[in-house]
């Protein structure tokens, strides 16, 4: 019933400080009045805290087995959807922090992504802002079928093409009026992609946790147009320390081509990770918005027959984004 706690929620505590060595990351289930409650000691330098619904990330509450742990987990997505982690910001001399977390009901999703010249696309890869929706299959044909947005909430669907490769991404607003049973029905148009002679080779460097990622990591990079118009989106490369243009084949086995990517020649404001990562999504928003974040927000430009080379810092690429929006 709509409005009550919901009892036998795996949430998990995770701090900044987190890996596989230490208890840094805990799992407790939501009592009869819906609470999970931690006690814990915060290390020194710690910044932020993260709450998640049913990550999968920490370790199990202890009444409970792996198996079990994941069997709740799983009873929580099929019911409701799962919106992504919360970051807490530790206060000086504050001892107790508390955050209400409300669930609603998940709803399906029909996306027909069609290219520029109105065929239906194959092989896409998606995901919402703000919740934890499933993913469409990398080989599947459009109309592409997945669940996890919340009824009754709007929310921002993003995705890419995967096949071959399309860096640009297709972004779909869903209003409140839209999220009701029994699917919510959606389109876009992909747009074309094409390699330019303006190179950027941009190298991340080891990977840290981050205020808005703890496990999950923030593999590549957003480049922004400075006038908001365009975004291209890069993954992590495979083979380098930098972020690389990827086209994927499907001929028996997948094969990959990695490249040094290219954008069209401008100035870009350079985010961490994908678009729909918090924090770059709320940039990309506070640009469109007429917001000029120069000078405050890590930029290149791109110029016909060069290669822009640079090394980036992710921790501090977000830091600053937080800083200039006050998140």
């Amino acid at each position: 019933q709509l409005g009550q706690p919901i009892v036998d929620v795996p949430v998990s505590l995770l701090t900044r400080t987190w890996n596989e060595l230490d208890d840094g990351s805990w799992t407790r289930r939501t009592d009869a009045a819906g609470v999970a409650q931690f006690s814990i000691t915060v290390e020194a330098g710690e910044s932020h805290l993260q709450i998640e619904v049913a990550s999968g990330t920490g370790i199990p509450d202890p009444r409970d087995t792996i198996d079990e742990n994941t069997a709740y987990e799983d009873a929580v997505f099929n019911t409701w959807a799962v919106p992504w982690g919360f970051p807490i910001s530790i206060r000086d001399g504050a001892a107790a922090y508390s955050r209400t977390i409300v669930l609603q009901p998940k709803l399906a999703v029909v996306a027909t992504i069609n290219d520029a010249a109105g065929q239906p696309v194959t092989g896409i890869s998606m995901g919402a802002t703000d919740v934890v929706a499933g993913l469409a299959e990398a080989d599947e044909t459009s109309p592409f079928q997945f669940d996890g947005l919340r009824e009754g909430v709007g929310d921002v669907l993003i995705g890419f093409g995967e096949i071959p490769g399309n860096p640009l991404p297709f972004i779909i607003e869903v209003d409140a009026a839209q999220a009701v049973p029994p699917q919510v029905d959606v389109a876009a148009v992909m747009q074309t992609y094409t390699e330019t002679t303006a190179k950027v080779n941009l190298s991340l460097g080891v990977w840290r946790p981050m205020i808005y990622s703890r496990l999950g990591g923030v593999h590549g990079v957003t480049l922004i147009a400075a006038d908001g118009s365009k975004v291209y989106c890069f993954p992590r490369s495979t083979l380098t320390d930098g972020i690389s243009f990827v086209l994927r084949e499907e001929i028996g086995e997948e094969v990959y081509r990695e490249s040094v990517p290219s954008v069209e020649p401008g100035r870009y404001f350079v985010a961490p990770g994908s678009l729909g990562y918090t924090p770059t999504w709320k940039l990309y928003n506070a640009i469109v918005a007429g917001t000029d974040p120069t000078g405050s927000i890590t930029e290149i430009t791109a110029v016909a027959d060069q290669t822009v080379t640079q090394s980036l810092d992710f921790v501090q690429l977000e830091q600053d984004i937080v800083t200039l929006l006050g998140l």
